[in-house]
C-alpha cells in the first residue's frame, strides 16, 4: 500500500529483527577486534558505536511491534501471520479461518484496512516515516527493503531477501561481518603491539 511501505518493512522484519540486531553486534564486535587495521581509529570507532546503537534501536523496534500487534483481534493477528510474519507453527494454530471465505478482493480490502491502522498505531507510538529514516536512514538492510516494497516486489525475490546481510558488502551497518569472532580474535592475539585503543583500554601513563 503507497506510503507505507515504512511500516511493511517493521512488520516484514520483524521476526528477524532478533537476529539483525545480533549481526550488527557480532560484526561491531569482529571490526573491533581487528580495528588494528583501521586506517582512522577514530572513524572506525563512531561506526562501531553507531551499529551498537542501531542494534537497540532493532530490539526496541521489535518490543513496539509486539506490543501493537498485542492489542489486535484474532482475525487481524492471522492476516499478519499470514501475509507478513509467515510463522508455520502459528499459522497451523489458526486452522481453518473465515478470512478466505471471501473472494481474493475482500481479502485485499482486509490486508490494506489492517496496514492502514497498523500505521495509526505505529504512529502514536512516534514510528512514522520520518522516525523510519532518522532510525534506520543508514541501515542498509532495511533500506533495501524499503526500496523494494516501493517497486511493489513482496514475494520470495523481493523484501525478504533484503532483509538480510550480504556477503558482498563492506560498509558497517550493512556488512556481514567479514570474519567469524574466534578467528577475528586468533587474528588480534598474533598483533599485540598494533592494537588501538578500540581493542583494548589504555594503560594509565607511569608516573
Amino acid at each position: 500500500m503507497e506510503g507505507y511501505e515504512y511500516a511493511e518493512v517493521a512488520l516484514y522484519a520483524f521476526v528477524h529483527l532478533g537476529d539483525l540486531a545480533e549481526g550488527l553486534r557480532a560484526g561491531a564486535e569482529t571490526r573491533a577486534l581487528l580495528s588494528y587495521r583501521a586506517r582512522d581509529a577514530l572513524a572506525a570507532m563512531e561506526s562501531i558505536a553507531g551499529d551498537f546503537a542501531t542494534a537497540e534501536e532493532l530490539e526496541c523496534l521489535a518490543e513496539e511491534v509486539e506490543e501493537v500487534v498485542s492489542t489486535l483481534t484474532e482475525e487481524e493477528k492471522f492476516l499478519l501471520e499470514h501475509k507478513y510474519f509467515r510463522r508455520a507453527e502459528e499459522l497451523a494454530r489458526y486452522g481453518e479461518t473465515p478470512v478466505f471465505r471471501g473472494t481474493e478482493r475482500h481479502y485485499f480490502r482486509k490486508q490494506c484496512a489492517l496496514l492502514e491502522k497498523l500505521a495509526l498505531l505505529f504512529g502514536k507510538r512516534g514510528y512514522t516515516e520520518e522516525a523510519f529514516f532518522r532510525r534506520f536512514g543508514d541501515f542498509t538492510p532495511f533500506l533495501r527493503a524499503h526500496a523494494a516494497l516501493k517497486k511493489g516486489k513482496r514475494g520470495k525475490d523481493g523484501v525478504r531477501r533484503k532483509l538480510t546481510y550480504q556477503k558482498s558488502e563492506t560498509s558497517s551497518r550493512g556488512a556481514v561481518f567479514p570474519r567469524s569472532r574466534s578467528t577475528a580474535s586468533t587474528t588480534t592475539a598474533r598483533h599485540p603491539i598494533t592494537m588501538t585503543t578500540i581493542c583494548a583500554g589504555v594503560s594509565p601513563p607511569l608516573l
